[in-house]
């Protein structure tokens, strides 16, 4: 899916979310525009919500092995 797509894919999906969801994603983005400014530290509520999304992905499937990433980065 190219970046476009990605795109209007999450606005569909924001579109559909509670308030709780909205309010979490903008303290995300608060926290990632001061990030941005701080490149080198991180709170223990960014560390938190990292491992939060990690250990989503693993849930979902979404991992590769270290393997078949060698294989992918010879296609870079």
């Amino acid at each position: 899916m190219d970046i476009q797509a990605e795109r209007l894919d999450l606005i569909a999906w924001l579109i559909e979310q509670d308030e709780t969801i909205l309010k979490k994603i903008k303290q995300l983005r608060k926290k990632s525009m001061a990030a941005a400014t701080s490149p080198n530290r991180m709170t223990m509520e960014e560390y938190i919500v990292r491992i939060e999304e990690s250990e989503k992905a693993i849930k979902e499937g979404r991992v590769i092995s270290a393997e078949d990433l060698d294989e992918e980065m010879k296609n870079w």
